[in-house]
């Protein structure tokens, strides 16, 4: 059976698996899971902001991942019932998440091709805003230009590139540093994915997340055209929140693989992440069904690391969370493990 004209294959936090667009298998679906974890992988290996003021601002605490569920069902069912009288609001707000995000993504990118001092020595301070190098002008200007590009086009492309940088910046600037808040933050939205797709549909006649989802042309997602011809109007998508949630717990277990010492927690977590995504695709293509990929990611990444930790007496220096060390400070895992 063809698949019907406008059809999507979607699985996301954000965007819900169309069951009926799941006939038969599209190598896009392949393509945007590679995408996803590459993104993952290298924006969790990224170096956390430095211990200061700042990075304890944008460490999360257990009240944080409480917040998330709360404010995030609110704003879903104020999407559900009033999105188009704020549409133009969100879209503004998105737009000036997206230049930050961008202006973040090819300021990394610059600094790694332009190797000059001037550029980055060369600052000037602009009052209640910060300090700025041409490097930063550059990266600014760039990003206004991109962001103006996908909102005159609404090309998938430039949407792509909007999406990395905001998955990028994300992890970068939020912190998770204990598994206790980590398991908190997946198991809550592990449940919240599952309800607003599956168990919304009683309550609201409809799926709430599927409606918000499918109603939001905004660079939340990562997209790809499916690769059967004359189908470009159809597109694998995948949510940024499948790649945020998760990133921050993967970049948790990087930081404590280096702060321990080890290669051990990362590598898993990686590899539980790719497997997560690929059970997702199976079960949305094999069964017809919508999946939330939460349902997979989580399980798959969390529960792994927790068992490793146990089994190598890791398990309460993790829970209690890894405080980052100013370089010059050596860390010696035996003292770790005896304070504990």
């Amino acid at each position: 059976m063809d698949l019907a004209a406008g059809d999507q294959v979607i699985f996301s936090l954000l965007k819900l698996c169309a069951a009926a667009a799941v006939k038969r298998f599209d190598a896009s679906l392949a393509v945007i899971m590679l995408i996803a974890c590459i993104v993952v992988y290298f924006s969790t290996r990224q170096s956390p902001l430095p211990p200061g003021e700042e990075a304890e601002e944008n460490e999360l605490q257990p009240r944080h991942a409480i917040y998330f569920i709360i404010f995030g069902s609110l704003f879903l069912v104020i999407l559900f019932f009033f999105l188009r009288y704020i549409y133009f609001t969100l879209t503004i707000l998105v737009t000036f998440t997206s230049i930050s995000a961008l202006s973040f993504l090819f300021s990394e990118l610059l600094s790694m091709v332009i190797t000059s001092e001037e550029w980055n020595a060369d600052r000037f301070k602009i009052p209640e805003v910060g300090e700025f190098s041409r490097l930063n002008v550059v990266a600014l200007i760039l990003s206004i230009l991109f962001v103006i590009a996908w909102f005159l086009t609404r090309l998938w492309v430039l949407n792509n590139i909007i999406g990395i940088g905001i998955v990028a910046m994300m992890i970068k600037v939020v912190r998770i540093n204990s598994l206790k808040v980590a398991a908190l933050l997946l198991s809550l939205a592990f449940f919240y994915d599952i309800f607003w797709v599956f168990g919304s549909t009683p309550i609201f006649g409809q799926s709430v997340m599927a409606y918000v989802a499918t109603s939001v042309d905004l660079p939340i997602k990562l997209q790809l055209p499916h690769f059967v011809p004359n189908a470009l109007s159809r597109c694998s998508l995948i949510g940024l929140g499948d790649l945020v949630l998760p990133g921050l717990f993967l970049a948790f277990t990087y930081q404590a693989d280096l702060h321990i010492k080890t290669r051990r927690y990362f590598p898993l977590a990686m590899g539980g992440y790719v497997l997560g995504l690929a059970l997702c695709i199976l079960v949305l293509w094999q069964f017809e069904l919508a999946q939330p990929a939460l349902l997979y990611l989580v399980p798959c990444t969390l529960i792994p690391i927790m068992i490793s930790a146990a089994l190598n007496r890791n398990f309460r220096l993790l829970w209690d969370g890894i405080k980052p060390q100013a370089e010059s400070e050596p860390i010696n895992p035996q003292t770790e493990l005896r304070n504990v």
